[in-house]
């Protein structure tokens, strides 16, 4: 299909995220598909990568950081940027929901991320966050 993004492209998304907010010390959890996507092992066939950032761990320090890694990145949901080609979406997750408080944790090539727990409650819950 064209304009498809290849799973080495948002690979190489992923691991941006995840040393972006490495850098500002920040812990963030897979949402969305790529959570699902990461779980069963493949990331081909999405649109973009998800994460979610627990509004605690946000603080004033690390927003001026992460905006100067990335720029004034604020949206509705949290913060969005495009890297490579593949828009990225770092949800803030303001409610305490059970699922996000001890996150499962999957495998993908040669990272270790955090997932909703349980992942299928998750999806079927996926609107609150």
């Amino acid at each position: 299909m064209p304009g498809q993004l290849s799973e080495e492209v948002l690979h190489k998304a992923l691991l941006h995220v995840e040393d972006l907010l490495g850098r500002i010390l920040t812990p963030f959890i897979l949402l969305g598909d790529t959570a699902k996507g990461v779980k069963k092992e493949s990331l081909a066939g999405l649109d973009k990568i998800q994460v979610g950032v627990m509004e605690k761990e946000l603080i004033e320090s690390n927003l001026r950081t992460l905006e100067t890694l990335v720029g004034d990145i604020r949206t509705d949901y949290g913060f969005g940027y495009v890297v490579g080609g593949v828009p990225v979406e770092i949800h803030i997750i303001k409610k305490n929901i059970p699922i996000f408080e001890n996150p499962d944790h999957a495998f993908y090539r040669a990272g270790e991320y955090a997932i909703p727990n349980p992942i299928e409650e998750y999806s079927k819950a996926r609107w609150l966050i």
